[in-house]
């Protein structure tokens, strides 16, 4: 079906015609509420419902009838009935497919510009999209000022003033009139040259025009947009406005002759006072110099007023008496001068300012030189106080520069200054010689790292030096949880007067807190440091006088809870003491989270940042700074022996020490619940059989009544002491065993710590081979550790290929039998023994220890640590109780040509532990 072939009478065009204005409202009204109004496929509908009705032909109506099919309900609001809508959708019905598709796919086609002359005289063009205003818009920036857009949901519309007809006229001829709707009136006014009001016709032709006048922005317009773009470019201020137009002010005498230039031009259009401006251009080239000097000297007035200023004042918050420095504007010159020349100071970020020590004497001393300074700003009573303590601070610091002198000296020194005597510490035993000099250093140093080789009595120094300093109270000592039992044992053996609190498994800080009174009534409280977050807030409420942290190096992590939570406890204590052999085993980064323990991190190093880029050799990776790396070590070194670090290795000492240094590692078993049981069950079935057999026999004595209960009583004890001497030595097997078993998981968390610490090599004994066994295999899944063996199933051939392999360096640690290694066999690789077990023959343990020394050699066996695993409250109390007096004997008999000898076997000792045995179970009086 063409379109000749109508279905439609005119009084269905006329119905169809007033059912889309009814859409078109209905979408308005949408689109005020919701800001939606036509699908973006429907915005047609507002182009039909436009169009006046005498352009509403067919073609246009059935268009509008699939509108109303899709919004028929909507329009049912709006006055027609159901039955004229359902009449007018079926007309569809009689259209072919074909057609339908036709309409859809050409009804773009079919939408024409348009112009429209309004009541008010005025003329809108109207484009019905963006593709059929193209050629327009290369007028749009001739009629700004005579043209206004016109907000429609669908086409673009625009307003022209009354006046400005021959622009309209000008813009439907470069179309073509055919391409237009006009309807008759607005025709007859296109062409009405008595309309007209505004001269247009010079910018409808002209290359350029030129608007305004020399005081204000000119206006440069031109419809070829790249003409004269290079020129216009060259003058100092101008910018695009984003429309159609660049504006341009004339500041320079070149600017002066560069518009001279332009407009000299043909087709040049100049309008306003411009043209009488540049009719003496001398005097506007004269007029812009002096302007432009004014400019530059209130330019450079108003940049020394308002130029930044650093206002210093002085705080007193929390009790700490703080300069504080803020910048009336930001200035790279006074950050950097701060970080530069001010200590313990931080940067506060909300409002932003930095504040500073006001006692530190740097920062005085460093404020007192910009006093005069003009860009920085001190009230009266500020500068008296910097002039007031400026001459004192001078002192202190040169006093610090003879303090920093004499701690470099001592801090690898072996013996104290021979003027330097503390007298009787009341220590329950006698100092080194080279200990003493720790203590000189403390007198130097407040805070302090005691970085001492392995094996120098770290522990003990630390100690002697609370004692020199009346700091025996309240002292915190954090550690490692296995170090625990070490640290009361030896607070207890060199202080016998003191008490320790070991602090409890608390779960919570509420808990924790519940732990303060003990904490208070103790001398010593210690704590391990997975507990140590816990712990905090008590600790602060505690407010020690010294904190102790021992293997400082675990807290090497800024952001690990532990670490966190002992740098709140340092900065709550008077006092710090880090212990820690292996002060930079990997990166100097892991140095600051200490240093700042230490408070030496800002006072001394500048701060964290300046410490990075000084030592930790700082690589840019394009995303950020890498510091995981070292540098400038020998200077760093010195500074920290200058400033808290005091460090001998065993080598600077060795004729000091003692022949060895025998060490036990008091630590609670992992099976302690079944040790108790076997030990309960094995006195208690002892007792019970002792009694039933007395009973018997007072039975068929006769007794009975008080006269039985007081015979059991007396012959139950007899026959206990009397009959237990070999259930007891299977009973101390059993109990050993148990400890073996118990032992196994501290053993290797203290042999992986060492060798995470410690860059020498390690001999393990045990004595039971599962203990052998297990340690070995546990210790092998540890990828970091080469562990070898030496045990008494292998065989002579094997242990001595596994001993040349552990002297050659194939091994970490060496996992050996007491039996099997014990003799005839050479470690001399490792300067450190760790014995899980005790042997029931004291010369054996010896014979281990002397495993690590060449035999003959007196500087070997000074080196030797010999560590003993300790298992707390077990048979082992009783055995280091019996081996202690036996090495002593022993060692004897070894240097001294006039003693007796000694029984080789093990009775004695047998003998010994039984009896205190017999004593813990009360089968004998003591």
């Amino acid at each position: 079906m063409n379109q000749s072939e109508s279905i439609l009478n005119s009084s269905q065009v006329n119905l169809v015609y007033r059912m889309i204005g009814a859409v078109s409202s209905v979408c308005d009204n949408a689109q005020m509420r919701d800001n939606v109004g036509f699908s973006k496929a429907d915005l047609i509908g507002h182009y039909i419902s436009e169009l006046p009705l005498a352009y509403f032909d067919e073609e246009w109506a059935l268009t509008a009838i699939m509108l109303v099919a899709k919004y028929q309900r909507q329009i049912g609001d709006y006055g027609f009935s159901q039955s004229d809508i359902t009449s007018v959708v079926s007309l569809l019905s009689g259209v072919s497919q074909e057609r339908v598709d036709q309409i859809r796919y050409t009804r773009k086609d079919r939408q024409l510009r348009r112009v429209l002359l309004l009541e008010s005289g005025e003329f809108e063009i109207y484009f019905p999209n963006k593709s059929s205003m193209s050629g327009f818009d290369d007028s749009l920036h001739l009629a700004v000022d005579w043209m206004a857009e016109k907000e429609i949901p669908h086409g673009y519309a625009f307003i022209v003033k009354q006046g400005a007809r021959l622009f309209v006229q000008n813009v439907v001829e470069r179309f073509g009139k055919s391409n237009w709707f006009i309807p008759a009136e607005a025709l007859d006014a296109l062409y009405n040259t008595d309309l007209d009001s505004i001269d247009v016709s010079r910018a409808l032709v002209c290359d350029m025009y030129v608007l305004g006048d020399v005081n204000n922005v000119l206006t440069l317009k031109w419809p070829n947009k790249h003409q004269f773009l290079n020129i216009v470019r060259k003058f100092s201020d101008r910018h695009f406005d984003g429309i159609s137009a660049w504006k341009v002010r004339l500041k320079t005498p070149e600017d002066v002759d560069l518009l001279q230039s332009i407009i000299s031009g043909e087709k040049i259009y100049v309008e306003g006072p411009i043209a009488n401006d540049l009719a003496e251009p001398d005097a506007l080239k004269n007029q812009l110099v002096k302007e432009a000097e004014e400019r530059a000297a209130r330019k450079a007035e108003s940049a020394h007023n308002n130029r930044p200023r650093c206002v210093v004042s002085l705080i007193d918050e929390d009790n700490k008496l703080q300069f504080k420095l803020k910048f009336t504007d930001f200035s790279y010159d006074f950050v950097n001068w701060i970080k530069s020349n001010l200590t313990s100071k931080e940067f506060i970020k909300s409002p932003p300012h930095w504040l500073a020590s006001a006692k530190a004497p740097a920062n005085i001393i460093a404020l007192e030189s910009m006093l005069d300074h003009d860009d920085w700003v001190f009230d009266d009573d500020l500068k008296q106080y910097i002039k007031h303590e400026h001459f004192e601070s001078e002192l202190l610091l040169e006093a610090e520069r003879e303090s920093v002198e004499l701690s470099l000296k001592l801090s690898s020194q072996i013996d104290a200054d021979s003027d330097f005597n503390v007298g009787d510490l009341g220590l329950n035993g006698s100092l080194l010689a080279f200990q003493n000099t720790v203590l000189q250093y403390s007198t130097i140093r407040k805070n302090m790292m005691l970085a001492d080789d392995m094996g120098l009595g770290k522990t003990l120094s630390a100690l002697a030096c609370a004692v020199l300093h009346n700091l025996t109270d309240k002292v915190v000592i954090g550690c490692p949880a296995i170090a625990r039992l070490t640290w009361r044992n030896e607070v207890m053996q060199w202080l016998p007067n003191a008490s320790v609190y070991l602090c409890l498994d608390a779960k919570n800080e509420s808990q924790a807190l519940n732990e303060l009174e003990a904490m208070q009534a103790a001398n010593f409280v210690v704590v391990s440091y997975n507990k140590a977050h816990i712990y905090k807030s008590a600790f602060e409420a505690l407010k020690p006088n010294l904190f102790i942290a021992d293997e400082s190096q675990y807290l090497k992590t800024p952001t690990s809870q532990r670490t966190k939570a002992c740098l709140d406890i340092a900065e709550a204590s008077e006092r710090v003491y880090l212990l820690s052999g292996t002060p930079i085993k990997n990166r100097p980064i892991e140095l600051i989270p200490q240093l700042k323990m230490l408070k030496v991190l800002d006072t001394h190093f500048n701060g964290e940042t300046k410490f990075k880029f000084d030592y930790c050799n700082p690589q840019h990776n394009g995303f950020g700074w890498n510091f995981n790396g070292s540098s400038n070590l020998t200077e760093l070194r010195e500074m920290l022996r200058k400033t808290c670090m005091i460090r001998r290795i065993k080598d600077d000492v060795l004729e000091k020490l003692p022949p060895k240094l025998r060490m036990r590692i008091p630590v609670e078993i992992t099976n302690r619940k079944a040790y108790d049981h076997a030990n309960t069950n094995f006195a208690k079935a002892m007792m019970e059989k002792a009694v039933m057999i007395a009973t018997i026999e007072g039975q068929k004595a006769g007794l009975n009544g008080k006269q039985l209960k007081d015979f059991v009583k007396r012959e139950a004890n007899k026959k206990v002491q009397e009959s237990t001497r070999a259930e007891l030595l299977v009973h101390i097997g059993l109990l050993r065993k148990l400890v073996s078993e118990g032992l196994v998981d501290p053993t290797c968390e203290w042999v992986t710590n060492f060798c995470e610490t410690q860059d020498s090599p390690l001999v393990v004994f045990a004595y039971h081979k599962e203990a052998q066994k297990q340690i070995f295999d546990q210790l092998s899944l540890n990828p970091s550790i080469r562990v070898g063996k030496i045990d008494s199933a292998m065989s002579a051939k094997a242990r001595k290929q596994t001993e040349t392999d552990f002297q050659s360096g194939m091994y970490d640690v060496i996992v050996c039998s007491v039996g099997a290694a014990s003799t005839n066999i050479t470690l001399t690789r490792s300067h450190t023994v760790l014995t899980v077990e005790y042997s029931w023959v004291p010369s054996d343990l010896l014979q281990a220890e002397d495993r690590c020394r060449r035999i003959g050699t007196s500087f070997d066996i000074d080196s030797i640590n010999c560590y003993y695993m300790h298992a707390e409250n077990t048979v082992d109390d009783d055995f280091w109780n019996v081996l202690q007096s036996k090495f002593k004997l022993i060692e004897k008999a070894m240097n001294d040509d006039n003693s007796i000898e000694l029984e080789e076997g093990d009775e004695e000792v047998k003998g010994a532990i039984i009896q205190a045995m017999m004593e813990k179970f009360n089968f004998v009086k003591g």
